[in-house]
């Protein structure tokens, strides 16, 4: 029986398609460190709120207040949200909220300020950038983001009561921020408040 030599286009097209297939899943971009999964229900009692916290980040609560950050970030330039209530002896309106804000971090260039709604309570949003500066010149172990760096963050208020103000701060470095913002998105829409 005599066997034929296959034709060379033939066998460069095989050959090409070969490499192709093989190629396809080396060349697979690695996913983007803002795709996290959404991980567990996180309650805090004492704050009068829940989330849904976001896989492989720290968890720490105390006294109503929640960190959330990246293990490989540090909690002055993320990748992070921390979480807070904060009680008044008066009524604080949401415009008052803003104000008071945007007088506690005069190092933050707020660069757009929005309306929203968080568990179908009135809120804002408000964008910053800031520069990194590690604290007393001491860089932490795991550092988010180098001396000098620039941050992107957001600030979330909520008047839950008239007396009681939920504030949500997310920062990261701007390099990361497009990469992380979206599971930080993905926390505040499963925000839910109660004992209003």
């Amino acid at each position: 029986m005599e066997i034929t030599a296959m034709p060379k286009n033939l066998l460069i097209t095989l050959l090409f398609l070969f490499l192709l297939t093989a190629g396809c899943t080396a060349i697979r971009p690695a996913p983007l460190q803002g795709e996290e999964t959404m991980g567990k229900i996180i309650r805090s009692e004492a704050g009068g709120y829940e989330f849904q916290a976001i896989d492989g980040y720290e968890v720490k609560e105390y006294q109503g207040t929640v960190r959330l950050f990246h293990p490989k970030g540090d909690q002055l330039s993320g990748p992070g949200m921390l979480m807070e209530v904060n009680l008044f002896d008066q009524q604080v309106s949401l415009d008052k909220a803003i104000e008071v804000t945007a007088k506690t971090f005069p190092a933050y260039t707020f660069t757009e300020t929005k309306e929203t709604r968080v568990d179908g309570l009135e809120a804002v949003s408000m964008d910053f950038t800031t520069i990194y500066h590690t604290p007393d010149g001491v860089v932490p172990e795991y550092q988010g983001a180098a001396e000098g760096e620039e941050l992107r963050g957001r600030i979330i208020l909520v008047m839950v009561s008239p007396t009681r103000q939920f504030k949500c701060t997310m920062l990261a470095p701007a390099a990361k921020w497009k990469e992380v913002s979206s599971s930080f998105d993905a926390v505040v829409e499963s925000l839910k408040f109660y004992n209003r």
